[in-house]
């Protein structure tokens, strides 16, 4: 069937050609007799019209032979298949599945808190789902917001030229946008402040309580990184919603120990001091 159908479309081109062929001549007598004085020029502008009309015809003749054959618009790997040769099918249909993946773009959404942050030609680290790890580059940071979510269509390169890392997996990315001081806490410690800020409740040298700002910097499953303390901070771990600024406490230094554990050493990353009505503060230690 497929030879057939060539067979035909080529025998329009001929057609075609032959008929271009027998318009240019046409159009070349008219022009020649129009400049010796014995043709108008409706003839020339009739003869022209024709050729026009010839030339298309052979486009349209061409294209319906390259039609013939299926040609992907990029290199890539034969997932699908949904046609047999000889099969007819219309024009705009879908016949199959083609897969590149080398390179590979991961794509994720970015707040817009971070947009800032992002720019086109960054390093990130990405992590697959598999287990496979890939440094890439940032490829490509949109300009307009998703409507629903506000966050950035945000893409990301990674080379994969032995095809290993499949195509549609889940993965993690780390970009790095610059280092900063942090100290981990749990979320239980944050509260806020009357004007409606978020931070957390420290001890000073005087054993008052104050009030702390902080940023959030990162978030993990099991706390969070934040910045606005000092390196050396006593945080109040528990009862800190019974306590105002200004209050002053009686801390003490929670260890290991106090939680059932005999012979250990002071717990600095995350302390706590308790206070004669049940609250406690603590010591937290910064994390890199």
């Amino acid at each position: 069937m497929l030879g057939s159908l060539r067979r035909e479309a080529q025998a329009d081109l001929s057609r075609a050609r032959e008929e271009f062929a027998r318009a240019d001549r046409e159009f070349n007598n008219a022009t020649e007799l129009l400049n010796r004085g014995v043709a108008t020029a409706d003839r020339v502008s009739q003869a022209r019209a024709t050729l026009a009309a010839a030339e298309a015809s052979v486009t349209a003749a061409q294209e319906a032979i390259e039609a013939l054959v299926i040609t992907a618009p990029f290199t890539g790997r034969v997932e699908e298949l949904s046609l047999d040769a000889g099969e007819f099918i219309q024009a705009g249909a879908e016949v199959g599945r083609i897969v590149d993946n080398r390179p590979l773009t991961v794509a994720l959404q970015v707040p817009q808190q971070a947009l800032g942050q992002i720019k086109s030609g960054q390093a990130a680290m990405v992590n697959f789902i598999t287990g496979e790890e890939r440094e890439g580059n940032v490829s490509f940071v949109s300009t307009a917001a998703n409507a629903e979510t506000r966050t950035f269509l945000t893409k990301i390169t990674v080379p994969n030229e032995d095809g290993a890392i499949p195509a549609g997996i889940s993965a993690e990315i780390r970009i790095p946008t610059g280092s900063t001081s942090a100290h981990f806490v749990q979320p239980s410690t944050i509260s806020l402040s009357p004007e409606g800020r978020l931070g957390v409740k420290t001890v000073d040298e005087n054993d008052r309580v104050v009030f702390t700002p902080i940023r959030i910097v990162r978030a993990e499953i099991d706390g969070l990184y934040v910045s606005g303390l000092s390196d050396a901070v006593r945080i109040i771990t528990v009862g800190q919603g019974f306590v105002n600024e200004g209050e002053e406490v009686a801390p003490s230094l929670q260890t290991k120990a106090d939680d059932g554990e005999e012979n250990s050493p002071p717990q600095e990353a995350q302390p706590a001091l308790p206070i004669p009505d049940s609250d406690a503060a603590g010591d937290e230690g910064q994390r890199e």
